[in-house]
């Protein structure tokens, strides 16, 4: 927590271990900044991939209108057995699904963060923030960015995307 008043008085309170550090890392990517905050090793990421669905997850929505990549209904024309993730679900029955996909692409969102955590093969589309700071951490997680999103052609996503994924499906690990 920065402001140290919010700080005080939750100590004062008695809430323990209540730590003061800027929210905003000045270096490196945010998880490992609220690590080092915390002074707690970063943990190893789990594997819980386990492809028994023939779905490749596209995800074209985010938080915010200037994430979202616009070339999405393209992609989707050309990329045989893909589908948009389903609506209406927990957050629990998203992961539950999505470990079992064959692959996610989606943008700098949430879901994408939980496809890369999982172990999902995902490729994130970032444009408007930084990926060294923001982006997705996972096993089998890949970084298209460019500052303009619409700079990203389906071209691109296509070429990495599919040599990528081949890669992911002759060696898991």
């Amino acid at each position: 927590m920065k402001d140290p008043v919010v700080a005080n008085n939750l100590a004062a309170s008695g809430i323990p271990n209540v730590s003061r550090a800027d929210p905003f890392p000045s270096f490196g990517h945010a998880a490992d900044h609220l690590l080092r905050t915390l002074r707690l090793p970063r943990p190893s990421l789990p594997d819980l991939w386990n492809p028994t669905l023939p779905d490749i997850v596209l995800h074209p929505v985010s938080g915010s209108p200037r994430k979202n990549w616009p070339f999405f209904d393209e992609l989707m024309l050309r990329v045989p057995g893909s589908c948009l993730l389903p609506q209406s679900r927990s957050l629990i029955d998203v992961s539950r699904y999505l470990r079992n996909v064959r692959a996610f692409v989606g943008n700098d969102s949430g879901v994408t963060h939980l496809a890369a955590y999982l172990g999902v093969p995902t490729l994130a589309l970032f444009g408007p923030t930084d990926p060294r700071r923001w982006g997705p951490i996972g096993r089998r997680s890949r970084i298209i960015w460019k500052t303009k999103l619409e700079d990203i052609s389906v071209n691109e996503v296509l070429t990495v995307f599919g040599n990528w994924i081949w890669n992911a499906y002759r060696n898991p690990n």
